[in-house]
C-alpha cells in the first residue's frame, strides 16, 4: 500500500504512540539517575547481556563475492555486558555462525565465570542456535530473550551507543597528513578502535559508584562451576520472568500444560454443544422440508406436472408465481430427470403412443419440443390428472387454452388423429377474441359448424384474472388493444398492426388437406411466406435473407417453423435434398455482448432449408454491430 505523504503519516503515527513515549521517557530517566532499586540482581556477573556487532570492513556481504582474505579477518564483535557493573567483554569474530559464537562464549565464561542468566534480543537464528544452547547448558546458564516487538530496549544498547561514539571520535582525532599520519585504513582498524572504546568504558566510573566497572568486576565472588543458578537468591527471578521470555522449552511446556488442558476441555465442551444444537436444527429442518416437499413421487409416462426453473427460497419476486404448466411427461430419464412437453397430452389421441418399455412416448412434432426437468423442480398434479381422466371417460378432451384457462372439447373419434390441429385452432380462436380481431374463415367455420363445443373449467394460474382485467380495459378503449400470449403458437397469432381483414380472409382460404406431413398449422406457411416477402431470398448466404440453397454445416440461421422458432445452428446439411438438421440456440446479452449457448432441453430437429433465414457462418466472436443486427432481425 502506498499513498502521498506516506512518510509523514508514518512519522506522525509512530510519534504519537503512547507506550513508546512512556518507554522512551523511562529509559532516559533510568539512564540519568541510574536507579539501583530497579536492578534484577544484587550480584556482579550474574545477569549479562550478549549482542553481536558488525559486520565491519567487509568488502561484500554475499558468499559468492567473499575472498579468502575476508574469511581470515575479523568482521564481527561479540559483546558481553554485565547488568550491574557495566563491565563489557569484547571478542572479535571472523563470522557470525552459531558455532563460532558458542565457542567464544565458552572461552569468555571459562575466563570470567559462568553467569546465572544470559539476556539477548529477539534473535532466533544465531544467539538461539543449538550450539549456543549446548554451551549455556554446560555452564548452567539460563537464557532469556526480549519479547517480540518489545518497545523496551536491552540494557546494553545504551553502552553500545557510547562505544560507537567513542570509536568515531578516535578515528576523527587522527591526523590525515604529516609525519605522524597513520597508514591507510585497513579492514580491522574499526574493530581495533571499537575495542579501545570498550577498554575506555571499562575504566570510567559510573555516576552512582566511585569505582570503575573494571574494579567492580575483578572484585566480585563468582559462581562456582556446577552450582545451580536458582539456588542463589541474588537474582530476582519473578521480575526477570515478567520482563523477559525464557527459552527453556521444558519449563514453558510444564507451565502451559494445565492451561492447554483446560482450554482443550472447554473447547471440546463448547464444540460438542454447538454440534448438538446444529444436529437438532438440521433434523428439524429436514423434517419440515420432508413434510413440505415429499420426495416419494415416482414419475410415470403421461403424468401431468407443474415445473419451475428456480428454487422456492430465491430472493425477490416472492409475491409472483414462478411455476408453469401443466406439462405432460413423455420420457423418463433415469431416477431424477424427466422430459415433458407443455400442454395436456393423452395416450391414444393425435398419434401419441408409448413404447413397449413404457419409458418413452412417441409424440408428433406438432405438439412442440420437449424440455428436461429435475424431479426436485417438479410437482405432480394428481387432482388435475384425475379431472382430465374423468372428462376423457365422458368423451371430452381437456386442453389448456391460450389465456391460461382449462377448457374441454368433444371428441370426434376415440383416437382423434387431428387432435393437435383442433387444439391449436381452439387456442387461436381464443387469442383472436382477446385481441378483438376478425375471425378467419376456417376458424369461424369450425367454430359455428357444430363439430366442437368448448366448456370453461376453473383457471390453472393467476393469468386469467390478469387477462380479464386487460379485457375490461380493452372494452373501454378498443383502439389500444395489444396483448401478447404465452403460447407455442404466438408466431401464428396475428397482431392488429400487421393483419387486416382482407389478409385474414386470404389466410382463411387454406384447408386442412394442405397441411404438411408434420401436422403443422396452415398459418405457419403463411407466416413464412410473409417473412419471405418482407426479407427476400438469396442464392448465396446473406445476412437476413432466406436461403434458396442448403446452408453449410456450423452456420447460424433463424428457424421459422416448430418446434423451435428462433436462432439455431446447422448441425448436419445432408439429411435429405430439402431438409437440414438444426440445434436450438439461445440469445444471451451481457454488457452489450451477445452469446449463443445451446438449449439442451430441445432435441435436434429437422426443417426445410428454404424456411430458414441466414445469419452468419459461425457462432464465435459476436461484434456489437452484428449483435444489434441480430436483435433487430429477431424482433422483426
Amino acid at each position: 500500500y502506498w499513498r502521498d505523504a506516506m512518510f509523514k503519516l508514518v512519522r506522525l503515527t509512530i510519534g504519537s504512540c503512547i507506550p513508546c513515549l512512556k518507554a522512551r521517557a523511562t529509559r532516559q530517566h533510568n539512564y540519568l539517575v541510574t536507579q539501583v532499586q530497579t536492578l534484577l540482581t544484587e550480584g556482579l556477573w550474574q545477569v549479562v547481556g550478549v549482542d553481536l556487532a558488525g559486520p565491519y570492513g567487509r568488502s561484500s556481504t554475499t558468499a559468492t563475492d567473499a575472498t579468502t582474505e575476508d574469511t581470515n579477518k575479523s568482521h564481527y564483535l561479540l559483546l558481553v555486558h554485565d547488568y550491574v557493573s557495566g563491565y563489557t567483554v569484547a571478542r572479535p569474530l571472523r563470522d557470525s555462525k552459531s558455532t563460532t559464537v558458542a565457542s567464544v562464549l565458552d572461552c569468555v565464561f571459562l575466563e570470567h565465570g559462568s553467569p546465572a542468566v544470559l539476556l539477548t534480543d529477539h534473535d532466533r537464528t544465531i544467539l538461539s542456535g543449538k550450539a549456543v544452547k549446548l554451551t549455556l547448558a554446560r555452564h548452567g546458564t539460563r537464557h532469556y530473550i526480549l519479547p517480540g516487538y518489545s518497545y523496551h530496549l536491552g540494557f546494553w544498547e545504551r553502552a553500545h551507543k557510547d562505544f560507537v561514539e567513542v570509536t568515531r571520535a578516535l578515528q576523527a582525532s587522527r591526523p590525515v597528513t604529516g609525519p605522524h599520519a597513520p597508514a591507510p585504513t585497513t579492514e580491522t582498524s574499526y574493530i581495533a578502535d571499537y575495542m579501545v572504546a570498550v577498554r575506555a568504558y571499562n575504566h570510567t566510573p559510573r555516576l552512582w559508584a566511585n569505582v570503575t566497572p573494571f574494579q567492580l568486576h575483578f572484585g566480585y565472588s563468582g559462581r562456582l562451576p556446577g552450582l545451580h543458578p536458582e539456588t542463589d537468591n541474588a537474582v530476582d527471578w519473578d521480575t526477570l520472568n515478567m520482563r523477559y521470555t525464557s527459552t527453556n522449552i521444558v519449563d514453558f511446556i510444564q507451565k502451559n500444560v494445565p492451561l492447554l488442558t483446560e482450554a482443550r476441555e472447554k473447547m471440546e465442551s463448547t464444540l460438542g454443544e454447538y454440534l448438538e444444537l446444529w444436529r437438532i436444527k438440521q433434523q428439524r429442518h429436514l423434517e419440515r422440508y420432508t413434510n413440505e416437499n415429499p420426495n416419494d413421487y415416482e414419475p410415470k409416462l403421461f403424468d401431468l406436472i407443474f415445473t419451475t426453473k428456480r428454487s422456492d427460497s430465491s430472493i425477490g419476486n416472492h409475491l409472483q408465481t414462478h411455476w408453469s404448466g401443466p406439462f405432460t411427461i413423455v420420457q423418463l430419464q433415469g431416477s431424477s430427470m424427466v422430459k415433458a412437453i407443455q400442454g395436456i397430452l393423452l395416450e391414444g389421441l393425435g398419434g401419441v403412443t408409448a413404447k413397449e418399455d413404457r419409458t418413452t412416448a412417441i409424440v408428433p412434432l406438432s405438439y412442440g419440443a420437449s424440455e428436461s426437468f429435475s424431479l426436485k423442480n417438479v410437482v405432480h398434479a394428481r387432482a388435475l390428472q384425475e379431472a382430465v381422466s374423468n372428462y376423457y371417460q365422458k368423451s371430452q378432451r381437456a386442453y389448456l387454452d391460450s389465456d391460461g384457462t382449462l377448457r374441454t372439447m368433444k371428441l370426434t373419434t376415440p383416437s382423434q388423429p387431428d387432435d393437435s390441429r383442433r387444439v391449436s385452432m381452439a387456442r387461436d380462436r381464443t387469442a383472436l377474441q382477446h385481441a378483438h380481431l376478425p375471425m378467419p374463415a376456417h376458424l369461424r367455420s369450425e367454430d359455428h359448424g357444430g363439430e366442437e363445443t368448448t366448456e370453461d373449467l376453473p383457471p390453472l394460474s393467476p393469468r386469467p384474472a390478469h387477462d380479464g382485467l386487460e379485457a375490461e380495459q380493452e372494452q373501454e378503449d378498443p383502439s389500444s388493444s395489444s396483448t401478447a400470449f404465452n403460447s407455442p403458437l404466438a408466431w401464428a397469432t396475428p397482431t392488429p398492426g400487421d393483419t387486416n381483414e382482407e389478409q385474414l380472409h386470404v389466410e382463411g382460404t387454406s384447408t386442412p388437406e394442405q397441411m404438411t406431413e408434420e401436422d403443422s398449422p396452415p398459418d405457419d406457411v403463411d407466416i413464412t411466406s410473409k417473412l419471405r416477402e418482407c426479407l427476400g431470398d438469396s442464392t448465396r448466404p446473406m445476412f437476413g435473407k432466406f436461403t434458396t440453397s442448403c446452408p453449410p454445416s456450423g452456420s447460424l440461421v433463424v428457424s421459422t417453423k416448430a418446434p423451435h422458432i428462433g436462432l439455431a445452428k446447422v448441425t448436419d446439411d445432408v439429411i435429405s435434398d430439402s431438409h437440414i438438421q438444426l440445434q436450438a440456440l439461445d440469445v444471451v446479452e451481457e454488457d452489450g455482448m451477445i452469446t449463443t449457448p445451446e438449449i439442451s432441453s430441445i432435441d435436434l430437429y429437422t426443417t426445410p432449408y428454404d424456411s430458414v433465414i441466414y445469419v452468419r457462418p459461425s457462432s464465435s466472436n459476436w461484434t456489437r454491430a452484428r449483435g444489434k443486427q441480430l436483435r433487430d432481425l429477431l424482433i422483426k
